[in-house]
């Protein structure tokens, strides 16, 4: 079971537009572009399918909570 609902990313140029289409609100500079580790605040079920993101879980049958890289949750934990 996942325990989180939100999680914090850094922004890249491959995923800027993934998020503007989303709905996200990207903070620019004054030159219109985004600074280097800028974060955004996302949903967890928006997270791009491939993602390297750590999301902390608990075991339904042990209730031990963990640390887990998203795309294997989704691929083996279900």
């Amino acid at each position: 079971m996942i325990l989180i609902n939100e999680i914090e990313i850094v922004l890249s140029n491959k995923t800027i537009s993934y998020y503007k289409k989303l709905g996200y609100d990207i903070p620019l500079n004054k030159y219109n572009r985004i600074s280097r580790g800028t974060k955004i605040t996302i949903k967890l079920s928006d997270i791009l399918k491939g993602s390297n993101i750590k999301i902390l879980c608990k075991c339904d049958i042990c209730g031990i909570e963990r640390l887990l890289y998203y795309n294997l949750y989704r691929n083996i934990c279900h």
